[in-house]
């Protein structure tokens, strides 16, 4: 067996022939506030998903000009909006982002059974896309961020993501309105 041990997160399995792309959590653990996010970006690798990245605590996105974010797309490292309110997401350093040119390749919720009962009321995907363009993604980063990238980072892109024949698709109609 193989064990890991990321912030607050242990990951078990069979070492023999298995591949792991992580998911690092950025807030609420001591890897990004007592390393710095750099340090930490500096141990992932292509197809590993830095989620929270743009939160307003310490070693945020934002410091030092961006550079952990820099460096997570240099290397090929998807990151995620995670959007969860202002508990993970600091609005001013997301738009400060975007401003920056450092859009998340995937933008998700972060519903949980315990947030979910915590935050209550219309919270969902569709609020986070809503967010993710008010602050200044395009509609076409906003829909890919939700569709064909996720569906790439899972692997299942010849499944998900895109309407054609033989995928799996939930379809809506969205109109954004102010």
């Amino acid at each position: 067996l193989a064990s890991v041990r990321l912030g607050n997160w242990d990951i078990n399995a069979q070492a023999e022939g298995i591949t792991y792309d992580y998911d690092v959590d950025t807030t609420n653990n001591n890897l990004a506030e007592n390393f710095g996010l750099s340090n930490v970006v500096e141990t992932l690798s292509t197809g590993d998903i830095l989620t929270h990245a743009y939160h307003g605590k310490e070693n945020t996105c934002a410091h030092n000009d961006f550079v952990a974010i820099k460096l997570a797309k240099e290397k090929g490292v998807v990151i995620d909006a995670g959007f969860a309110g202002h508990i993970h997401t600091d609005f001013g350093v997301l738009k400060s982002a975007f401003k920056n040119g450092f859009l998340p390749d995937t933008i998700s919720s972060d519903i949980t059974s315990f947030s979910i009962h915590k935050r209550g009321g219309d919270y969902g995907i569709t609020m986070c896309m809503s967010f993710a363009k008010h602050l200044g993604m395009s509609d076409i980063d906003v829909f890919k961020a939700v569709t064909t990238t996720p569906a790439k980072v899972l692997n299942k892109q010849n499944e998900w993501g895109a309407l054609k024949i033989g995928n799996q698709a939930d379809v809506c109609v969205l109109e954004f309105t102010d």
